[in-house]
């Protein structure tokens, strides 16, 4: 659900831009379309990222430039850090990580319970910090945390069902996600994450393990996540034109359409483009 670190990249008398090093090798892996400006850590000079023809949010994020000099900062997040996670490791094997988040999710309407009932008995065992968001207001959606943010790892359990209901998107019933946010502080510790799959991310401390082991034990059935649908070639397009629409509208309808009959004439764009270019008639 998320992956962040830094890539120590090679010097060389051929200087490239740590994003061309880095998204050139990427693109293919993360279907990039383009590369644009989007939000990052302000102690970096720049951000930019990589985007799919059809969404507004990137895929990846790489940050860059000032920080005392610091080696550039990625981050992914939600179902694309799935795709980042891979990619990472295989074109830049040697890098740190800051931050890895790996979730389970389960379709059950009683495991919220079940599970925040394991996660309270370590509370009280361990004395690890724990906090409860709405515990007595199912119907808001409750959140159950274990662990700090300061320290390696921290559980967050919540209902993913009535988050996906607030925001007006579909939802299944006792939709419940487990989560463990590891935040490595040494460096050598974030060099060593970098090679940590997946399923040894639950086991990075004692207690965590001692969670895994009780939620395993419920024999409750984890779901598979589906990534998002990908939109025919004329959904893209459309989506392409609304999220330039104020562009669009700058350079004049007739003016669009002048312009794109001269990309055919020239040989630009091809024939078989039309049909999805005609959505601007």
């Amino acid at each position: 659900d998320w992956y962040a670190g830094t890539i120590k990249l090679d010097v060389s008398s051929d200087y490239q831009s740590p994003e061309s090093q880095i998204f050139s090798a990427l693109m293919d892996d993360l279907k990039g379309h383009r590369v644009g400006s989007c939000g990052g850590p302000p102690q970096y000079e720049k951000t930019v990222g990589i985007y799919q023809v059809d969404d507004p949010d990137p895929v990846m994020s790489l940050s860059f430039g000032g920080n005392q000099g610091a080696a550039p900062f990625f981050r992914a997040r939600g179902h694309y850090a799935e795709t980042v996670f891979p990619a990472i490791r295989r074109h830049f094997p040697v890098h740190k990580v800051s931050r890895m988040d790996v979730a389970i999710d389960f379709i059950d309407d009683g495991i919220y319970g079940k599970i925040s009932n394991f996660m309270t008995k370590i509370h009280k065992k361990k004395g690890i910090y724990a906090q409860t968001i709405n515990h007595d207001m199912p119907d808001m959606g409750r959140t159950h945390y274990l662990g700090s943010r300061n320290s390696l790892a921290m559980f967050r359990l919540y209902e993913k069902d009535k988050q996906l209901e607030k925001q007006g998107l579909r939802f299944a019933p006792g939709h419940t996600r487990l989560e463990i946010e590891i935040k490595p502080a040494k460096a050598a510790d974030k060099e060593k994450w970098a090679n940590i799959s997946l399923e040894d991310a639950w086991g990075a401390t004692p207690s965590t393990a001692q969670l895994i082991k009780d939620v395993l034990s419920l024999n409750a059935k984890p779901i598979i996540r589906e990534l998002p649908v990908m939109r025919s070639d004329e959904e893209k397009f459309i989506n392409l034109l609304k999220q330039y629409k104020k562009l669009f509208n700058n350079v004049g309808h007739d003016r669009v359409i002048e312009l794109i009959d001269q990309m055919f004439q020239d040989g630009t764009l091809s024939l078989q483009d039309k049909a999805i270019m005609s959505h601007l008639h």
